[in-house]
């Protein structure tokens, strides 16, 4: 069965037999829509960390990393915990800017900047906090 996607106004597929919830196709972060993508191979991902995914932006770009722009991949098959808390590891990464990830700081200095703009970005996004805390359906 499809249902409308509320926050993205797109379809999201959805099965009797397959309750597994999929990302949101979009995202707005920060006035920025990227788009998310379930694929086969994210290349260069595997942080090593369990993360298998990777966000795209301006700088990205530029650095040769990611062909296109303000984009967020994820590797399909993933089990869906691994995969919600990889899509909130790249959103983190879009909200800092990519420039920023190396970047040495204090560990409340980094608080203090992500909470206004994960606050935003769950009000731009009420779809993206229903799929992080969705569990499958057995």
């Amino acid at each position: 069965m499809w249902q409308q996607s509320p926050e993205t106004e797109q379809p999201v597929l959805t099965t009797a037999k397959n309750r597994r919830p999929t990302p949101p196709t979009q995202i707005k972060i920060g006035g920025v829509i990227y788009a998310v993508e379930l694929v086969r191979e994210v290349p260069g991902a595997g942080d090593g960390f369990g993360f298998y995914g990777r966000t795209c932006d301006p700088t990205a770009q530029q650095r040769g990393s990611c062909e296109v722009n303000n984009h967020i991949y994820l590797e399909a098959g993933r089990p869906l915990i691994q995969e919600q808390t990889t899509l909130l590891h790249e959103i983190q990464h879009a909200i800092l800017g990519i420039d920023k990830s190396a970047e040495k700081t204090t560990c409340h200095h980094f608080i203090y900047e992500l909470s206004p703009k994960l606050l935003e970005l769950l009000q731009d996004n009420p779809g993206l906090y229903r799929y992080l805390t969705a569990t499958e359906s057995k």
